[in-house]
């Protein structure tokens, strides 16, 4: 293991639109973006060789003379890797993208020198067909499942560092100052992911979730096992074993916290920049903390509602957090990272944490209601993003859509959500026995 040193950071603003160069002309990346996917959320492939950029007059390119794409946030080739761009690796077993023979970059054509960009004109899955709403039983009698969205919903980072949430306030926000705590953001998590987390060995090869490998763990103690140097070709059962493996290590240190990892200087250094940070976006980040507690002590209420049986015997019951999800569109390693640096990670379980990059939001959220199928009571089901992505998965799968905001002027705003707000969606989806016998009562009436 790497030791740690002193976080630092970069106040520069330049970036260039590169990062669909292929991965032999760029130094490492460094994917967190939970705003840029190349899936839809259905799953399927989007071409990434989008028509001509209309969002920058002079274009944005590969090239070192390409427009600064500051709605981006994107990195050059030879500057340090920035959680913005995406992954250019990650296999499964099955992957038609990846051969089982040795390690290549498996895009072929799909990054091409060239291609243009724009995440705000060609947002993933644009000009898609729709797919068809799913049927779910509306009359359901336990929990409810929040799935959380979280860059721009439970978080404020992206957008400091590509200047869209200063935008959003005319001048009553400092720039500079905005650029500065997202840089310094983005140097800590990429430090912890690779001083602790490894992820410098692994950050080309993502998966979904922690357990999307758990075929391959035969449960040996990993006290005195080496991460440093876990892949090496071919690609076969043994490098797929040693990621179970280091996602399995990951697991534990989630569950431990980053109390337990960093020296005093960096743990003062990460709590004066949280608090920063906070302060900055008016209280986004505490709020997020404040929602989660608020939903999850609903859902506390609820199984001890459920909790006695019939009989009157105590039932085991679920922790109140096993009913929080995340899907991000961010690469796994970085957003359990994220999830602990922002202070999230109480309130989701490392397995419940989900990356969609390759297979899309929609697959992620099947993967988190098929997980729930054999429940006595079966829970609903809420969705709460801004983004496309999930508004259409929640959509085709009949749930409940909470739409947030970082626009001041918007009523979506993290911090102004209630719970009464939550209730009424989900209301207008699942309604049980004694709202159909009040309808029908009325009707008679």
């Amino acid at each position: 293991m790497s030791s740690p040193h002193k976080f630092e950071y970069a106040s520069t603003t330049s970036e260039f639109c590169s990062f669909f160069n292929s991965p032999s002309s760029r130094g490492r990346v460094s994917p967190m973006s939970d705003e840029l996917t190349h899936r839809s959320p259905w799953g399927l492939t989007i071409d990434t060789a989008f028509e001509d950029c209309d969002s920058h007059d002079d274009g944005c390119t590969f090239s070192s003379s390409s427009t600064l794409c500051a709605a981006l946030g994107l990195s050059t080739p030879n500057s340090p890797r920035s959680p913005t761009s995406p992954s250019f690796k990650s296999f499964t077993p099955d992957s038609p993208r990846y051969g089982l023979n040795g390690f290549g970059n498996g895009f072929g054509n799909v990054f091409g020198n060239g291609t243009r960009c724009s995440a705000e004109t060609h947002p993933a899955g644009e000009n898609m067909p729709k797919s068809s709403v799913e049927h779910i039983e509306t009359d359901r009698k336990g929990p409810t499942v929040f799935v959380w969205d979280l860059d721009e919903t439970l978080i404020i980072f992206q957008t400091l560092l590509d200047g869209r949430y200063v935008e959003l306030f005319d001048g009553f926000k400092d720039t500079h100052k905005a650029t500065l705590l997202g840089r310094r953001w983005e140097t800590l998590i990429l430090e912890v992911c690779d001083d602790y987390f490894f992820y410098n060995h692994v950050e080309e090869y993502n998966h979904s979730n922690v357990n999307s490998l758990q075929e391959y763990d035969d449960g040996a103690d990993l006290s005195d096992f080496k991460f440093d140097d876990i892949l090496k070709p071919p690609l076969n059962a043994d490098n797929l074993r040693n990621i179970r493996y280091l996602h399995r290590y990951i697991s534990q240190l989630y569950e431990q916290g980053l109390d337990t990892l960093l020296t005093p200087e960096q743990d003062k250094e990460w709590h004066d920049l949280y608090e920063a940070t906070d302060s900055f976006t008016d209280g986004w980040l505490s709020a997020g903390r404040e929602k989660l507690e608020e939903l999850q002590k609903v859902n506390e209420q609820k199984l001890q509602e459920i909790k006695i049986s019939s009989d009157g015997s105590v039932k085991s019951s679920s922790a109140p957090n096993s009913y929080n999800f995340l899907v991000t569109s961010g690469t796994l390693i970085p957003s359990l990272v994220k999830c602990m640096l922002f202070k999230l990670s109480p309130y989701f379980n490392a397995s419940n944490i989900y990356s969609s990059r390759e297979v899309g939001k929609l697959q992620c959220c099947r993967w988190i209601r098929d997980r729930f199928s054999h429940s006595e009571k079966l829970p609903k089901f809420c969705s709460i993003g801004d983004g496309p992505d999930e508004r259409e998965a929640a959509r085709v799968l009949a749930w409940p859509f909470v739409n947030i905001s970082i626009d001041p002027d918007a009523p979506g705003q993290l911090p102004l959500l209630s719970y009464k707000t939550v209730k009424v969606h989900i209301k207008a989806v699942y309604r049980d026995n004694a709202d159909i016998s009040k309808e029908q009562q009325h009707i008679r009436i």
